[in-house]
């Protein structure tokens, strides 16, 4: 037999990361030439010992971010093939920045509530929140009459995570 057809070759699937929604990862290997003599051994290089489930297969499940190397072996022929793989974490929280806002004056009875110098572009999703927990915008910002405590959060798409703050709107107490 050529020693092509029977050394196992291993090579990178594309692999999720770990992130505010997702606490586990489930990876596959791809693997050309397996056959019923092949085995795998799931390796954590040091530092990286969160394989939950998958060994002795090519798929694995793992808690933590970090390298893990696989080796395939022909146990008939005894060929082998390594495989590093990365799993990523990404926990970052958008930013959320609101300026302090106007009050509320005789002269001023609209004012703008800011979150734009917030995290921005289309993985995020703005939600502003009044008092009682009522969606009054998914804007950056929005204009707004009356005094009351604003909330906003933001939701990044791509990671899950969320951040949230707040601001007061005063009125002033002359009118």
């Amino acid at each position: 037999f050529p020693v092509t057809i029977c050394k196992p070759k291993l090579f990178l699937n594309k692999s999720d990361s770990i992130n505010c929604t997702r606490a586990i990862v489930n990876y596959t290997a791809g693997i050309r030439n397996p056959n019923a003599a092949t085995t795998y051994s799931w390796n954590p290089l040091p530092g990286t010992n969160c394989l939950l489930s998958g060994q002795g297969t090519p798929k694995i499940s793992v808690n933590c971010p970090g390298f893990y190397r696989l080796i395939a072996t022909n146990t008939v022929f005894n060929y082998s093939d390594t495989l590093q793989v990365e799993i990523k974490e990404d926990k970052v929280k958008p930013s959320v920045i609101i300026a302090i806002p106007d009050t509320i004056t005789c002269n001023k009875k609209e004012i703008v509530v800011d979150g734009s110098n917030s995290s921005s572009g289309s993985i995020f999703k703005y939600i502003w929140l009044n008092s009682i927990g009522d969606t009054i915008a998914t804007t950056p910002k929005f204009k707004t009459i009356k005094p009351e405590l604003f909330s906003l959060e933001i939701i990044n798409h791509q990671n899950g995570c969320l951040a949230t703050g707040q601001v007061n709107v005063f009125q002033d107490d002359a009118l």
